[in-house]
């Protein structure tokens, strides 16, 4: 897989036949058009057939490519601070497998960072430090309190026959493995309110650019294949299960490194043999009410603006290499934490950010 140091990556595809995907691009103010060139498959059957090529871009957009696969691919109407994604499939003709490929094109804004002149802005917060001391080990709502005054209600909840407890303290939430072999541990609330939306939202309430950021500190590795801890947002309340509907970034232990992904429904590792870190920063963009993109940095101790020079090492996806969301997050839009067995971590601060 290829990195850029500004964080924009092609993703190779998950299944069939392999795909030269064009190089993420991030490009400078005021360019208006770019250039994605895709190779042509190879390692499968022998004969490809290529879907026509789509494009994600923001609200308002007039971003639009055009051009056949395998070859070079013209996007044209490209605005300052814009993020578009150019993806599509070649199917085997020969096996009928497919596989998805996708390009990130970015226009900086004038002068660097933010978008057309705008910029991000903290839009809310909610801070699990100096929290009251409270253990949540059953299925039910819970109500976060400091001294005694409720500042967040959230939602327990597991499945599978995990077994572990999240508590409230001074650091923040705490996830805890007592037993259990499989399933998920969560705790989650509905940020619709928060983004200053009424649900069931419309087309019109979703539209535009928003942001979940989840700090994680005392991520404690137990050296043993496969535990894993998700950071992300789904449709419903309850801890994640084989679904789409819930989109996150993943950290997996792999005995001796830590392996950094995507949780859809199942786990896509993509940047593996990391160094174990205590502290991540996850990111989750959501662009017209749908998952756009998925950040996990490791070593990040403190909050830092999506696409921020600053913001360090990141890991990029899109939701079309992971299985689309069935529908925008319209009925609600739930931060979720998520703990799979032996990871234990903590969950000092979630904040939510608007892009204007």
């Amino acid at each position: 897989m290829s990195r850029y140091r500004d964080g924009y990556d092609a993703r190779p595809p998950l299944v069939g036949p392999a795909v030269a995907e064009g190089a993420a691009q991030r490009l400078a103010a005021s360019t208006t058009s770019a250039t994605v060139t895709v190779g042509a498959a190879s390692g499968g059957g022998g004969g490809y057939t290529y879907s026509a090529p789509s494009i994600d871009r923001p609200g308002g957009s007039s971003a639009a490519v055009s051009g056949t696969a395998p070859g070079a691919l013209s996007v044209s109407g490209l605005a300052d601070g814009e993020s578009v994604v150019v993806s599509g499939t070649v199917t085997d003709d020969g096996t009928g497998q497919a596989a998805e490929w996708s390009s990130t094109v970015a226009v900086e804004a004038p002068g660097g960072g933010g978008g057309g002149g705008g910029s991000w802005s903290q839009t809310w917060i909610v801070d699990h430090t100096g929290s009251d001391a409270l253990a949540m080990a059953s299925a039910g709502t819970y109500d976060l309190q400091k001294g005694g005054v409720t500042y967040q209600q959230v939602i327990f909840s597991e499945n599978g026959s995990v077994n572990a407890t999240i508590t409230a303290g001074a650091a923040g939430l705490s996830y805890a493995y007592i037993g259990g072999t499989s399933g998920h541990c969560a705790v989650s609330f509905d940020t619709l309110a928060k983004f200053g939306i009424t649900g069931p939202a419309t087309a019109d309430d979703l539209a535009g650019q928003r942001a979940i950021q989840w700090l994680v500190t005392g991520v404690s590795f137990p050296g043993n294949n496969a535990e894993r801890v998700h950071f992300g947002a789904s449709d419903t309340s309850t801890a994640p299960a084989s679904s789409s509907e819930f989109i996150a970034g993943s950290v997996k232990d792999d005995n001796t490194n830590a392996d950094l992904g995507i949780y859809s429904g199942s786990d896509k590792d993509v940047e593996t043999n990391t160094a174990y870190n205590a502290a991540y920063l996850f990111t989750l963009l959501i662009i017209d009410g749908v998952m756009g993109e998925v950040w996990v940095t490791p070593g990040a101790t403190a909050f830092a603006d999506p696409r921020a020079e600053t913001y360090g090492p990141w890991l990029v996806h899109r939701n079309p290499t992971v299985g689309a969301m069935p529908v925008p997050y319209s009925a609600g839009l739930f931060a979720v934490a998520a703990g799979r067995r032996k990871i234990d971590w903590t969950l000092a601060q979630v904040r939510g950010l608007t892009f204007s």
